[in-house]
């Protein structure tokens, strides 16, 4: 059973997915300037999901072992510097997710509009099952908790296996000094610094590539095989883990949730 408020839900995760389409489709046109009004949204929404997180398996270990009333509960709860960690890890991960979809062709959008689905579809079933053994208010928490590592996990194998399948440069019989000319020069940003950084991935990306391919004709390095395997692996597990924040980071309640590092009680109640 849904909840009341499932299909606001599902439009703010369709609205956040949009944003990365959108940064996708103008990223070539778009100043230095005007970086910001795509950067900040999606570090701001991953910065909810992480801090909703971090707060919760702060408090409950606090809570499990020292009283409320103490000097060190009041100083290890949470605050600016809990709020100054997690915003540069949101930070970081927006990056990454801006920088991963710059190249992405449709089919790989279409998985992530896919993965959104099911993602609302799970939040709300299994908010619902959980809801009887819960205090109230607490079942979409624990839920979006649990859904973070799954969804990473599976959408990220499937991310792989789309990648893999899909078209991509032939790098066989070149060596990787030419792979990575090529995935350096893919980017086209007006934001230099960005760019930069794009280009970089690129490069990883392409390495990557040039390294699962060299070993089907080159038998001695064949022991390098792996580890482009576990490029290919990581990359897509930390866009994923990134990409699963952003979502839920849209069914959080920021009021709320400063409050809490203010040192407030988890409140059982709200919708959060």
């Amino acid at each position: 059973m849904l909840r009341a408020s499932s299909g606001t839900d599902l439009l703010r995760m369709l609205a956040a997915w949009a944003l990365l389409w959108g940064w996708h489709a103008l990223h070539a046109q778009v100043p230095c300037w005007l970086l910001p009004a795509f950067l900040l949204p999606v570090a701001v929404l991953i910065l909810l999901a992480m801090l909703e997180n971090a707060l919760l398996q702060r408090r409950a270990w606090l809570g499990m072992y020292l009283r409320g009333s103490s000097g060190a509960f009041r100083l290890l709860r949470g605050g600016v510097f809990m709020l100054g960690w997690q915003a540069l890890k949101a930070t970081l991960f927006a990056l990454i997710l801006l920088l991963a979809v710059l190249r992405w062709p449709a089919g790989y959008w279409l998985l992530l509009l896919a993965d959104l689905l099911l993602l609302w579809l799970l939040a709300g079933v299994l908010a619902a099952r959980l809801a009887p053994h819960l205090r109230p208010g607490f079942a979409p928490r624990l839920a979006r908790r649990l859904l973070a590592p799954l969804n990473t996990l599976l959408c990220g194998v499937a991310l792989v296996a789309l990648a893999y399948y899909s078209p991509h440069p032939d790098f066989r019989g070149g060596s990787l000094v030419q792979a990575l000319h090529v995935g350096l020069s893919g980017a086209d940003l007006h934001c230099a610094e960005l760019a930069l950084l794009a280009r970089l991935d690129g490069a990883l990306e392409a390495g990557g590539w040039w390294l699962a391919q060299a070993w089907l004709t080159r038998p001695e390095l064949t022991w390098l095989a792996p580890l482009a395997w576990l490029l290919f692996l990581g990359a897509s597990m930390a866009f994923v883990w990134g990409y699963s924040r952003l979502l839920l980071g849209t069914q959080v309640r920021p009021r709320e949730l400063f409050g809490w590092l203010e040192g407030e009680p988890l409140s059982p109640g709200g919708r959060a």
